[in-house]
C-alpha cells in the first residue's frame, strides 16, 4: 500500500515539475519559416508557406506570406486584383508605418502607423497568458500559452528551449482558425540582414482601405 502511495505521489510531483510556470519571452531578434493555414469550421480556406523576420530593438519586422495566401491585411487594397493569392509581405519599419507589399506586381501601400497601434510586438507580449497544455510538433513537446484578444484567442506553442512551434488563433464566433506551424530547424536567433527591412521605392501611397477601417481587428500575429 505504501509503495503504491509513494509511486502515485512521485508521479504527481514529476507531472507538476514538468508544467511550465512562466510564459515565454521572445528573443529580441530572430527569423523562422512557417506553413500557414486558415480554416472556416473544418474546411481549409487557404494554405501557403512564409517567413517571419523580427528585429524588436530597431522596431522592424517583416511577415512574408507566399503564394496561395489569403491574408486579410493583404487583400482588398487593389494591389494585385488579377492575382490576389500572389506573395504578399507585411513590413514594419523603424517604429513607423506598416506597409502591404506585393513584390511580384511591384505594388505597395501604407496600411497604418504607430498612432493606429501598428507596431512590432514586444518580446513580452505573452506576459499575461495562461498555460494551456502540451502538444507535439515535429517530434518535440511544445508548451501552449494563450491570451484572449477582442475577437480571437491567441495561442503560442514553444519548446523547453523557447523554439517556436506553432501560433494558433481561434475566433470567439464563427469557428475561424488561423495557424502558423513553424519549421523549428529554420529558427535562427540573430538579427536579420538589414536589407530585409528596406522599403521599396514604389511604397508611397496610403492604402485605399487603411486600418482600422479595413479589418475588424488587428491580429497579434500577422
Amino acid at each position: 500500500m505504501w509503495s503504491i502511495l509513494v509511486i502515485v505521489i512521485s508521479s504527481i510531483l514529476i507531472t507538476c515539475a514538468s508544467i511550465p510556470t512562466t510564459p515565454p519571452v521572445w528573443p529580441s531578434a530572430f527569423s523562422v519559416d512557417f506553413v500557414e493555414d486558415i480554416f472556416f469550421a473544418v474546411v481549409k480556406y487557404s494554405h501557403n508557406n512564409g517567413t517571419w523576420y523580427y528585429d524588436f530593438p530597431n522596431g522592424r519586422a517583416r511577415y512574408d506570406h507566399l503564394r496561395g495566401q489569403k491574408n486579410n491585411f493583404c487583400g482588398g487594397q487593389k494591389l494585385s486584383d488579377n492575382d490576389p493569392k500572389a506573395p504578399c509581405s507585411l513590413l514594419f519599419t523603424n517604429h513607423s508605418n506598416m506597409y502591404v507589399i506585393y513584390p511580384e506586381a511591384k505594388t505597395c501601400c501604407i496600411l497604418c502607423g504607430e498612432k493606429e497601434g501598428c507596431t512590432v510586438l514586444k518580446p513580452t507580449w505573452l506576459s499575461n497568458s495562461s498555460y494551456t497544455g502540451d502538444k507535439v510538433f515535429e517530434g518535440k513537446k511544445c508548451h501552449g500559452w494563450a491570451e484572449p484578444g477582442h475577437i480571437f484567442t491567441d495561442e503560442l506553442y514553444v519548446t523547453d528551449e523557447n523554439v517556436l512551434c506553432q501560433y494558433h488563433e481561434k475566433s470567439f464566433v464563427g469557428d475561424l482558425i488561423h495557424t502558423l506551424t513553424f519549421n523549428q530547424a529554420s529558427y535562427k536567433v540573430q538579427q536579420p540582414d538589414t536589407s530585409i527591412f528596406d522599403i521599396p521605392s514604389y511604397c508611397k501611397d496610403v492604402c485605399p482601405r487603411p486600418y482600422p477601417n479595413h479589418v475588424t481587428h488587428k491580429r497579434s500575429i500577422l
